[in-house]
């Protein structure tokens, strides 16, 4: 194996780590901001890996975790913004799409 690809592996390792460790959180805010992180860490990943449908797809998710940073507000749990991401999601893999392997991304972040 690489070098490069233990390095790009090693990112995904972080990140389910990181991803995983965010479900430990009792507090919103530390989960949305752990998940940021780990997707960061994923959106890296993908981007060496060539998967530019799951990079676009996890950039919008770590703008949705920002957005929900302010989840105690009230204002960001209106369904609207639920369905704008949706929407976003959906309309990076169109732009994206490459075989029927990008539409993994997108069934992951919608489900």
């Amino acid at each position: 194996m690489e070098f490069n690809n233990i390095i790009i592996q090693g990112l995904g390792l972080i990140a389910a780590a990181l991803m995983i460790g965010s479900f430990q959180c009792r507090i919103n805010r530390n989960l949305f901001g752990l998940q940021f992180v780990a997707n960061t860490f994923f959106a890296a990943q993908f981007i060496l890996l060539g998967g530019l449908t799951g990079s676009v797809v996890l950039i919008i998710g770590m703008l949705r975790n920002l957005f929900l940073l302010q989840f105690h507000r009230g204002w960001p749990r209106k369904k609207r913004w639920m369905w704008l991401f949706i929407t976003a999601y959906i309309t990076a893999t169109v732009f994206t799409y490459q075989n029927l392997m990008s539409l993994f991304p997108l069934f992951s972040m919608c489900i």
